[in-house]
């Protein structure tokens, strides 16, 4: 027996609290029987595809396979880009092979779990869009408005992603198609008897050695059982943007995975495009400082690349220089909440590896 830790974060008088919420977990790693098989989970998955036929088994594995006597339907709901994506040290190269709906299919078939629905856009058509017109001001780096091309494209798809699935759907999980999840690595999410859910989180044999994480063997498996709240989504923490002064230990959720029921998931994932293009996170310096507190204290290793500043200038589509921080403040300002996994062998922020390379 062990405990692991979870952090519930909500909006309180302009100040983000974090709460600590600890949950006993068993070594015993059988999944209850179901009685009667009823509901419907979305498996949505969004981003370049990259590596995502090294992945797409792992993410069946991880996340359809113990679902399976669960609910009535699990479905798959894709978007992505028609390019790739791929990099190699660092820096994008083409794709000997060039993604379709198809190979998309294909892939996730092969797995074991057809696509339902699929979006795929032409990256060129939307990239950009969101730099006119030009901001003037000291940016955080010198390349400028890169990193709000990620963000950009990002709530792209997330908004493509969702506007597929139908409020008919009970809970969703949502993920990259790059992520490699690690061997034993489960989510389940179990309907109660007073038809709420619980998600019951299987950590896995081992952890990966990637990108400076956290990493190690175990010969047994445990669990943590997590309830979904109405207004919650449930995500790791990132811990590259762990608070400043206290690495160990972070507000910021890491957008790669992310599950809840249907309403506070359409309502985080699904309206951030729309937010950001209102103008929601382009706010005054006194607006970000009431809103969030002093932009410094949501910073931890991503100061070593000594940014000019913590926040893009004033005018521009998005202040957050770093799109997980405009992710915490979506979910703020839209009125939910979030709980940040925190445990490493349950956080997903260390139990899958990206896969940016591709053939």
């Amino acid at each position: 027996m062990f405990t692991a830790l979870l952090t519930v974060i909500s909006l309180t008088a302009g100040t983000c609290n974090a709460v600590k919420v600890h949950r006993a977990a068993s070594d015993d790693v059988t999944f209850a029987e179901p009685v009667v098989k009823r509901g419907k989970l979305a498996i949505a998955i969004s981003g370049g595809l990259r590596g995502f036929d090294q992945c797409a088994q792992s993410q069946i594995d991880a996340f359809v396979k113990p679902n399976a006597e669960l609910f009535e339907s699990i479905d798959i709901f894709v978007a992505t880009w028609n390019d790739r994506g791929c990099m190699r040290d660092g820096m994008p190269v083409e794709s000997s092979t060039q993604p379709t709906q198809e190979l998309v299919q294909e892939v996730y078939s092969a797995a074991g779990h057809a696509v339902k629905n699929m979006w795929m856009g032409n990256h060129a058509t939307y990239h950009e869009y969101h730099r006119k017109p030009a901001v003037d001001g000291k940016w955080p780096y010198a390349f400028r408005q890169q990193m709000l091309d990620n963000s950009h494209d990002m709530w792209i798809l997330w908004q493509a992603l969702m506007s597929m699935i139908t409020p008919d759907y009970d809970a969703i999980i949502r993920l990259r198609p790059d992520l490699c999840f690690s061997d034993g690595y489960k989510v389940q999410l179990r309907q109660t008897s007073d038809a709420s859910y619980v998600a019951l989180l299987v950590s896995p044999f081992s952890l990966p050695a990637y990108a400076g994480k956290a990493e190690g063997t175990r010969t047994e498996q445990q669990t943590l059982e997590i309830p979904l709240e109405k207004d919650s989504v449930y995500m790791g923490a990132n811990m590259f943007h762990a608070d400043a002064y206290n690495h160990t230990s972070s507000t910021i959720p890491d957008d790669m995975v992310g599950f809840g029921l249907y309403a506070p998931m359409e309502g985080v994932f699904g309206t951030m495009f729309m937010h950001a293009d209102a103008g929601m996170f382009n706010v005054t310096d006194e607006e970000y400082s009431r809103f969030y507190g002093d932009p410094a204290t949501e910073t931890g290793h991503d100061t070593l690349d000594h940014p000019q500043q913590f926040v893009n200038p004033p005018g521009s589509w998005i202040r957050e220089r770093y799109p997980e921080k405009a992710l915490k403040h979506q979910i703020l300002r839209s009125g939910y909440r979030y709980a940040l996994i925190e445990d490493a062998w349950f956080n997903p922020y260390y139990t899958a590896a990206v896969k940016r390379d591709c053939a």
